[in-house]
Parts: structure tokens; sequence; C-alpha cells
């Protein structure tokens, strides 16, 4: 490519950023510091280095960076400082990021129960979600949703993050929370192919930043590890809006 007069780059830190999902992409180990790979090199071999957070507040900044690059604690004592630092408010966030799909499942029962209750709609659609991943959703406007799609179609692709403005008696009308781009979704895929979006596995959030409050979840489970940390409390924009519920 650069033989062509292209220019190539590469975006994240080919050290750390797979930590949230494994230490293996398509089954090549990737524990490694990646710097001299051929696919960096392509990319002229310059290297900047970001010192300065500006996705979060300064003190966030400053706890990741002991997370992702300090003294290595045993996992039990980081997390007892984590909860600490970030304590249980004893009810759904915003945004809830959990490791597996029955928590997943639990707080969005709680989530879209306390909605209800605060937004007091008029009217709203029930539908059936799919089992065993699926659950009832109550759609109505304001209410988020998360696409689930094994392959992308029409501008709809996995762990699109949508919101509902409106719906009549076939359609849902969501629109991206990111791009705004508008879609009109029959109800019979938004039964199947999407979820709530009151929660989501820890998979579903890389690359994302969220405005609102944020809440960690199965932060005691036997599978719960340093990389899972990492990534869910770096969603947050500020230190306040972190918690950690269980």
């Amino acid at each position: 490519l650069i033989a062509l007069g292209c220019a190539v780059w590469l975006v994240g830190d080919m050290r750390n950023q797979l930590h949230a999902i494994g230490s293996q992409w398509h089954g090549e180990d990737m524990t490694a510091d990646w710097s001299e790979h051929p696919m960096v090199i392509s990319a002229v071999g310059r290297r900047l280095t970001l010192t300065e957070g500006h996705r979060c507040d300064a003190r966030l900044f400053s706890l990741l960076s002991q997370i992702a690059y300090g003294l290595e604690l045993p996992l039990e004592t980081l997390m007892d400082q984590c909860r600490a630092a970030f304590p249980a408010k004893g009810r759904p966030a915003d945004t809830n990021l959990t490791l597996s799909h029955v928590t997943r499942k639990r707080v969005i029962t709680i989530a879209q129960r306390r909605k209800l209750r605060r937004d007091k709609p008029a009217a709203y659609l029930t539908l059936e979600g799919l089992p065993p991943l699926g659950q009832k959703l109550y759609v109505y406007p304001t209410v988020p949703l998360i696409v689930c799609l094994q392959t992308a179609r029409h501008n709809l692709y996995n762990s699109q993050l949508l919101v509902c403005r409106s719906y009549d008696a076939t359609h849902v009308v969501a629109e991206d929370q990111e791009s705004g781009e508008t879609h009109s979704l029959s109800h019979e895929f938004v039964r199947t192919a999407c979820r709530s979006g009151h929660a989501y596995t820890i998979a579903s959030c890389q690359g994302r930043q969220y405005a609102g409050s944020v809440a960690l979840w199965d932060t005691r489970a036997r599978h719960w590890r340093k990389r899972h940390a990492y990534t869910a409390l770096s969603r947050a924009r500020a230190w306040e809006a972190r918690s950690i519920e269980d």
C-alpha cells in the first residue's frame, strides 16, 4: 500500500486494546507487544502515545491509567478499591454493563419496570423476545434498544444502539443513537433482532462512551477479570457517573 502511495493509519494500542475480549484474536495470541508487527510497521513505523485523557475527567483517567500500567494488584484488592470509589446506588443506571446474559436480563426487568413507573406512558407496545436471550420488551418513545444480528443489513448491525421515537400497529421508528439515522423496523424485527438497551454485556460496550450514569454488575463472578473492570470503568465520562452494583 505504501508503495502505491497510500497512507496507513492504525488507531488503537497494539499492547492492550484487546484486554476486554480475551487473549486471542482469530486463534492467534495477542498478549505480546505487537509494536513490530508488519501491519504496524506498514503505518510508517511511527507511534503516538497519548498521555492525557480527553474522553473522561482527570480523576477517572488517573485511575484507569493505574489499572492499565500501574502496580499489579490482586484482583480482589483492586475490586475492593473500585467498590469503595464507586459505591452501589441500589438501582440500575442509565447504562448497565454485565458479564452474563442472566444478569443482563435480570437488570433489564428491573430497569424496564422503573422506567414504566417513572414515565407513565399513555400507551406502549409489548413484544415477546425470542428465548433464551430475548425477553419481554415494553416499547414506547425514549426506550433504548440494541440490535442483535449475525450479519449487517440495511445499515443495521450487531450491537447498534437505537432509541424508539414512535410506533404504530406494524412498525417501530427508531433512531441510531450515534449517527442519528432513522430506521422503520417491523414489530417482528424488533421482537426477534432487538433487545432492551437498558443493559448489555461488556463485549457490546467496547469503543463507546456514555454521558449518563453507568453501573457495573457481575464483579464478583468467578470469570470476572481486570480486563473487564478496565473496559467497563472506562465507558463513563465522569467519576461520579460510575457505580458498582454487585
